[in-house]
């Protein structure tokens, strides 16, 4: 299992908050106490803004997915939660301050960078990422990769990641086993280059990394060729 919940925006107004986090404690069953009052927090905060999209974006509530403690495949990370809309995968990380810390802002940057990065559904939607800070009442600003808002702003930001002519995400298909791929281990990369006599799972940092690999490999022929260390 990806996720502690998953359902459309409709099912999740219409689950009662118990029953979601019943579901969540059954995935974490090491949570304690905070981590549940956390839990109920971020889901009344969560129906309270679908509501409000309810009624600025009807269609958004069929057509539009909600995910809740996404463990990050591999990892011991959770996603707070991930709305997946037309065209767009956004990340959402709940914090309970006024001021965003840097390490804050670092968390949830890194949430949206290895979905894009290692996702597969993730290569054709645009990946974006929320820090949204409940006792903020500030206007939104940019830090990074990462857009810090209050609970206020999230409603009209969704709303303005919505592409009308994206087609509907699929959740299912977002949550499958095989649809996160991170890079393999040195020894794991080691096999599979022997066995296949290539790297497939590579090529998505392929557009990362040869920039870089160029550079070097100019570095190194320059300095043989000027017999020079």
């Amino acid at each position: 299992m990806q996720c502690g919940y998953s359902g459309s925006l409709t099912e999740f107004i219409d689950t009662n908050v118990p029953e979601i986090i019943k579901k969540l404690e059954k995935f974490v069953p090491d949570s304690g106490e905070s981590q549940i009052r956390a839990w109920r927090d971020s889901i009344n905060l969560l129906r309270r803004i679908v509501k409000v999209l309810a009624d600025q974006h009807t269609q958004l509530l069929s057509e539009a997915f909600v995910i809740l403690e996404y463990h990050v495949p591999l990892e011991s990370r959770r996603i707070d939660a991930l709305l997946l809309v037309r065209g767009s995968a956004i990340v959402v990380e709940f914090k309970g301050r006024q001021s965003a810390g840097q390490a804050d802002i670092d968390q949830a940057a890194a949430y949206a960078r290895d979905l894009r990065a290692y996702h597969r559904d993730c290569a054709s939607l645009n990946t974006i990422c929320f820090l949204v800070l409940t006792r903020y009442s500030g206007a939104p600003y940019v830090a990074g990769d990462t857009c810090v808002i209050g609970e206020n702003a999230l409603p009209s930001e969704v709303v303005s990641c919505v592409n009308a002519n994206a087609p509907v995400p699929d959740l299912l298909g977002f949550l499958a086993e095989d649809s996160y791929q991170p890079l393999p281990s040195l020894i794991k990369a080691a096999r599979e280059l022997f066995s296949s006599g290539s790297l497939r799972r590579i090529h998505r940092a392929a557009t990362a990394t040869e920039p870089t690999l160029e550079v070097c490999s100019t570095i190194v022929h320059e300095t043989a060729k000027l017999k020079r260390r």
